[in-house]
């Protein structure tokens, strides 16, 4: 019977703690104890556990003129660690302890907050006074009325924290927490002093902003916080204000300057190095930049020569088969065929204008002629059927010289050239009109002509000659 009782306690002492351990639990996360009362001076400690969950976890103190902890972060993979808690003044805080980065092993997010209270005292101090040897008795005195106490006076706060910060026209990167002091803003342009709206978390604490104005570049606005017993807490905001362009460049005949910082801009595959250039992350592709204009404010993209210095277009994609180009402005000097055929004019490609050649001929009004660059700056030409979506690479065709006006000069041995004939009249000494000037082709083709005609008429008296020579051969013999 006395066995029998003993396993009973046993299972119930375990179910407890079970219980106890699962008060504190949350996905795979739990804390051993809820709070700590500490004498001054001293220390103690709790479990942090992660069963079946891996991941980063913050702990911090409310107040770390009471209580500080031995570690501000760590990271457990399905282990436990031990946070060490030093009572530093007498008071009462709290031990935060946040799940920042954890799952569990079957990929679920813990996302849970555990808090720890801390109350630290003072040891007592016997008030009594050593006993003396007894004296004679002497008479009692009058007693006197006995005078109030004087009240304790009440304990200061030293609760240093902010409970809210808002930027007015902007937001920080990163969301507002009370244990977090530092933080990183972009001012939109033309923003040159900050609003902020704060409140602390303790009626008792003031607060003092500094760092309004903004100038070009980085800033800092700090928040200090005092607390009622004279503890102090700064809050910092990283601000930034867009700087204005000292480097520019050329293209299409406007003005782009180069944008100093690069932070908040995003290019699919590619990276920016210290020199705010863009260039492919993997592979081959062209260097890129991010410009502005500075009258309009607009900002984009633009195709970067790095051999020249130079911005070439607009930055598009064109994908043909396998190969990526790079659109360009087609040259208006250099035609890729006959320009009586083809005209050079502006034309769409994702919302950005190229100059294209297009065809005179109406039939052939869905065919253009793209200048496209790869990746190492070669650029060729491209036909694009536009009814049918699809490229070809196209040859330049040989276009035909103009002819040059001809012209009555001097020949190189400064002979003169051969005078007219002048047509004879019957008066001596006159002469007639000139006649037309007849070219050597012309003379050799008259020539040719009546040498024919006399060959034919000599042949033809031959032939006469020998029927009449054999008719009167023939009436001989007869």
């Amino acid at each position: 019977m006395k066995r029998k009782t003993t396993r009973i306690l046993f299972f119930l002492l375990l179910f407890a703690s079970f219980l106890a351990s699962a008060a504190f639990a949350s996905g795979g996360v739990s804390v051993s104890a809820g709070s700590l009362k500490i004498q001054k001076g001293s220390k103690a400690s709790f479990t942090i556990k992660a069963s079946n969950a891996a991941g980063r976890i913050s702990v911090s103190s409310s107040d770390t003129g009471i209580a500080t902890v031995s570690e501000s972060s760590l990271w457990l993979d399905n282990s436990s660690a031990s946070i060490t808690v030093k009572a530093v003044a007498k008071g009462s805080c709290r031990i935060t302890v946040k799940c920042v980065d954890v799952s569990t092993y079957d990929e679920e997010t813990v996302e849970k907050t555990f808090t720890v209270k801390i109350t630290v005292y003072e040891k007592e101090t016997s008030t009594e006074k050593p006993q003396t040897p007894d004296k004679p008795q002497t008479p009692d005195k009058p007693q006197t009325p006995d005078k109030p106490a004087k009240p304790a006076e009440p304990k200061k706060s030293g609760n240093a924290d902010l409970k809210s910060l808002v930027l007015i026209g902007f937001d920080m990167t990163e969301a507002f927490s009370p244990d977090k002091t530092e933080y990183t803003a972009y001012a939109p342009d033309g923003i040159t002093k900050v609003e902020a709206e704060f409140a602390t978390d303790s009626a008792k604490a003031k607060a003092s902003l500094s760092g309004e104005e903004l100038l070009e570049g980085w800033n800092d606005l700090k928040i200090r916080v005092t607390a009622e017993n004279g503890n102090q807490k700064t809050y910092t905001v990283r601000i930034y204000r867009p700087e204005k362009p000292t480097e520019f460049f050329t293209c299409r005949d406007q003005t782009l300057g180069v944008v100093k910082n690069v932070d908040l801009v995003a290019l699919e595959g590619y990276e920016a190095g210290e020199d705010l250039i863009f260039r492919p992350a993997e592979g081959n592709g062209p260097a890129v930049r991010y410009l502005i204009e500075p009258e309009s404010g607009n900002t984009g993209f633009y195709l970067f020569d790095e051999k020249e210095g130079k911005v070439v277009a607009p930055f598009r994609q064109i994908r043909i088969g396998e190969k990526v180009c790079y659109p360009v402005d087609a040259p208006g000097e250099a035609p890729p065929a006959d320009p009586s055929l083809i005209e050079l004019r502006g034309t769409d490609w994702e919302e950005t204008e190229f100059d294209a050649w297009h065809y005179r001929d109406p039939a052939m009004k869905d065919f253009s002629i793209w200048a496209l660059s790869d990746a190492d700056g070669n650029t060729s030409f491209y036909r694009l059927d536009s009814r049918e979506g699809t490229w070809q690479r196209y040859f330049p065709e040989p276009v035909p010289e103009e002819p040059e006006p001809e012209t009555a000069e001097e020949s190189e041995t400064g002979s003169e050239t051969a005078p007219v004939p002048e047509e004879e009249t019957g008066t001596e000494g006159e002469t007639g009109p000139q006649t037309p000037e007849t070219s050597p082709a012309l003379i050799a083709a008259w020539a040719a002509a009546g040498g024919g005609l006399l060959l034919s008429l000599i042949l033809f008296i031959l032939l006469l000659a020998a029927r009449r020579r054999a008719k009167k051969e023939k009436k001989d013999d007869a």
